[in-house]
């Protein structure tokens, strides 16, 4: 869940930083919007108690799927679907504009937002590949700051290594990606869960 919110978090970022730095952020930026997007992910939490988790994400535009820490969600920009299997239970509800944990939990709500709530202020090269950290322009997500790097890649678009977050309440989060690819876009349905494969004892919550 947190790897969907630093990822599209480096989506629609304003940005005021080295030429070089803008270039491989847009790259970056471009090859996301005009693609479907698939990353394996990890992330470990530290708030008193360590916290990891990991997990594979598919995202395209307003669209994901996500598989992690016991947990499925499939969003189509309009309505998602989260389902933990193993205790047989779904919630469905229909993606709303929201702020705070809401926002920072879908990566639908942070495409359509985070281009006023965070800039880029900073950047480096470290073994090739390019360090940038941001700040926020408000205090809406409840992140203090946060730091993404990208990684070239020969002969395509770039691709995010590895990304950082302090969270409002001193929480430092640190992600690992361990792949990133990108393939054509395919049909938002790929992104609805189909009822119809709904296990007969499942509790389902339906918001909508």
């Amino acid at each position: 869940m947190f790897s969907r919110t630093f990822f599209t978090i480096m989506l629609a970022a304003l940005v005021s930083i080295p030429v070089s730095a803008q270039r491989i952020l847009d790259q970056f930026k471009a090859a996301v919007s005009s693609s479907s997007v698939n990353l394996e992910y990890s992330y470990n939490a530290v708030s008193g108690t360590m916290v990891s988790g990991s997990g594979t994400l598919r995202l395209q535009g307003d669209s994901f799927h996500m598989k992690g820490d016991g947990l499925e969600i499939w969003c189509d920009g309009k309505t998602r679907w989260t389902l933990d299997r193993a205790a047989g239970e779904m919630v469905v509800e229909n993606v709303e504009d929201a702020d705070g944990g809401a926002a920072a939990a879908d990566p639908a709500m942070l495409l359509g937002s985070l281009d006023t709530h965070f800039k880029a202020v900073s950047s480096s090269v470290k073994g090739g590949l390019t360090e940038i950290k941001f700040e926020p322009q408000s205090g809406a997500l409840g992140i203090t700051s946060l730091t993404a790097v990208l990684k070239p890649v020969s002969g395509g678009a770039p691709v995010i290594a590895s990304a950082s977050a302090v969270m409002s309440d001193g929480t430092l989060t640190e992600f690992s990606f361990k792949s990133m690819s990108y393939s054509d876009r395919i049909p938002v349905g790929n992104f609805r869960f189909d009822m119809s494969e709904a296990g007969k004892s499942w509790i389902i919550t339906d918001l909508r």
